[in-house]
């Protein structure tokens, strides 16, 4: 007696945080009596134009992070597949939409919003300068890109750089500039305020602390990389067992 059954899917792939740039391949293994006629996949709920088993993404980017499945049907009905997270491991996307609130006469928060992780841990950076290039000072956040910088100048523009960094690479830089009006009856003493009369030393100190985050981040990420592929390796030896086909 031979039973008759609906598509029965399992979605399964050897890499689901691949790294951006690598090449990953999504099985849709099936088992149906009678054979089903074609499968279809779906990308965070959207039909994908591609009917094989094997759904092939090469060069990933960030954009390819979703959830996937696949389906298929015969003349019995229709069968889904289990829901698949891929996290394509990226450098982070830029911060943007920052702002700057006067908290007290020379001192200043700085908020913007973060873009994406890029599937990890990230840790976001602040230089502040005055003129084109003069920096005045610098600082670091691990949650969210919010500073405070204070015995700022007074009457100059103020430009500030935000960043994000992980162990995959740095974003690009949100830019806001803003001044601080001397209040009145300042003004004199305002004039002859020199802005690189700024503790040099604290700045230089926290440059060298931004330098040593960056490292680390590196050194992660080299670590990382060397486990990846230890791990491919170790799965390149596991016997291999094909989708039965019913």
């Amino acid at each position: 007696m031979i039973l008759a059954d609906p598509p029965q899917l399992s979605l399964t792939t050897s890499e689901r945080r691949p790294r951006e740039g690598d090449n990953v391949t999504l099985r849709c293994e099936w088992s149906a009596n009678p054979a089903v006629a074609a499968v279809w996949w779906r990308h965070d709920g959207r039909l994908l134009d591609w009917r094989d088993e094997a759904l092939h993404l090469a060069n990933v980017t960030r954009t390819q992070t979703g959830l996937y499945e696949c389906l298929a049907s015969n003349r019995l009905g229709e069968g889904y597949s289990n829901q698949l997270l891929l996290s394509v491991l990226s450098p982070p996307a830029n911060p943007h939409n920052c702002s700057a609130s006067r908290k007290s006469g020379d001192s200043v928060t700085v908020k913007c919003v973060p873009g994406s992780s890029g599937g990890l841990p990230v840790t976001f950076f602040a230089e502040l300068l005055v003129a084109p290039s003069l920096l005045l000072g610098n600082a670091t956040a691990s949650r969210w890109p919010e500073f405070d910088f204070s015995g700022l100048p007074l009457g100059g523009t103020i430009l500030v750089r935000v960043y994000a960094a992980n162990c995959h690479g740095v974003s690009g830089a949100a830019e806001i500039r803003f001044a601080l009006r001397v209040p009145p009856g300042a003004a004199e003493t305002a004039a002859t305020t020199d802005p690189s009369g700024t503790n040099v030393s604290t700045h230089v100190l926290g440059f060298l602390t931004a330098v040593v985050v960056i490292l680390v981040f590196a050194a992660l990420c080299l670590v990382m990389h060397k486990y990846r592929k230890h791990r491919r390796k170790r799965k390149g030896t596991d016997a291999f067992f094909p989708a039965r086909h019913g």
